[in-house]
């Protein structure tokens, strides 16, 4: 299990499952890693931060592979991170908009939202095709979306308004029927709503706690039966 923590040191942990066993933390992102995830075969973990890069760990020997984007200055803050279902590529979003990463050199390969969009979560369907983002833009206030992409070509396949509050987490179902996507809301505080993916539908809803008025929903995740 790799783990991300909200500190400005050591702020990434891995546990080996069968008995709790930790590593010495790890020295992953200045002032706090906000994301990790494994690759599809379970060898590699990428990891993004609040100093504006993304980090690729071997995860048998917790070692530095390769550390992607970034550079003097300011960076943009990465959100999200997310290999594509071969392992080759990185779906990376953050307040510099998404990007796909090529892994073996570390290139940007396509720009699928720009500097104007803060993109805080992704998901992708099961059998890698297309890649979903929860975004808001400095464009529309007060309009959150969730957009879908092809992967293999960044075409554009639909927007769908999803909230009025910042979308936290995005969720495809098994099946890639149906997707969810979590966060705050005006009217009920924090909700999951689902969508219809054919026709951008909204199929209902679940609020997070409807007595609470500061609370949102911060992540999700279906069963594997959906």
């Amino acid at each position: 299990v790799a783990i991300g923590v909200q500190t400005f040191n050591l702020n990434l942990d891995f546990f080996r499952v069968s008995d709790g066993f930790r590593t010495v933390p790890t020295e992953a992102h200045n002032n706090g890693t906000t994301t990790a995830k494994f690759s599809p075969d379970g060898q590699f973990v990428a990891t993004g931060g609040r100093d504006g890069t993304v980090k690729l760990w071997h995860v048998p020997d917790f070692t530095l592979v390769n550390t992607f984007l970034g550079g003097a200055g300011y960076s943009a803050r990465i959100f999200a991170v997310l290999f594509s279902a071969d392992g080759h590529y990185l779906a990376v979003g953050g307040q510099g908009g998404l990007v796909i990463i090529q892994i073996s050199d570390g290139k940007i390969v396509r720009t699928l939202a720009d500097g104007s969009e803060t993109v805080q979560s992704l998901s992708l369907t099961p059998d890698g095709t297309t890649l979903a983002a929860g975004f808001f833009t400095t464009q529309q206030p007060g309009v959150f979306n969730v957009k879908l992409w092809r992967f293999s070509d960044g075409a554009l396949l639909k927007t769908i308004p999803a909230s009025d509050q910042p979308i936290n987490s995005v969720a495809f179902q098994p099946d890639a029927q149906v997707i969810a996507a979590g966060g705050g809301d005006d009217a009920a505080s924090g909700v999951v709503r689902f969508f219809r993916v054919k026709d951008s539908f909204e199929l209902g809803s679940f609020p997070q706690d409807p007595n609470n008025g500061s609370s949102y929903v911060t992540s999700m995740a279906y069963s594997p039966q959906g």
